[in-house]
């Protein structure tokens, strides 16, 4: 239950940072990847810590790598349309508005998608600092411990 509240909150706090009409397309997006940038290194560093320390199986870590991969690229994407965007603006178009902010939630798609994987694997990123690993037998770890 801790797990998908925790996924709750961080795609509501990306929803009010998209939603929020007062800001332009570039605020809310720089906020949307620097949010996503964060919370990818975070379940990566874990993941991989987990994996090396022989917490996490092969086959979990490259469950998890992939979703990372796909929120990578996706990241990588909007970066690249946002600086499009951003250096088009003065001419921008609606429907480069609308390809920007779709691309945008396409990323914060494939970063729930990479949350729900690492969760499914008892990885839960409690705050904006820490992250907790439930290894199945009743052991909580948190991030600064694995590390």
């Amino acid at each position: 239950m801790r797990t998908k509240s925790i996924a709750l909150i961080v795609c509501m706090l990306l929803c009010l940072a998209a939603c929020n009409t007062k800001r332009s397309v570039v605020e809310t997006s720089y906020e949307a990847l620097a949010v996503t940038a964060a919370t990818y290194n975070m379940v990566m560093a874990t993941a991989a810590d987990l994996h090396r320390q022989g917490k996490l199986d092969t086959d979990k870590y490259q469950q998890i790598s992939k979703a990372g991969e796909a929120c990578y690229n996706a990241y990588q994407l909007a970066c690249s349309t946002l600086l499009l965007y951003y250096t088009k603006k003065n001419g921008t178009s609606e429907e480069m508005t609308q390809a920007t902010t779709e691309i945008i939630n396409t990323m914060k798609y494939q970063l729930n998608e990479l949350l729900k994987t690492a969760q499914s694997f008892g990885i839960t990123i409690l705050d904006g600092t820490r992250v907790q690993y439930a290894n199945g037998n009743g052991t909580v770890t948190t991030y600064e411990e694995i590390r």
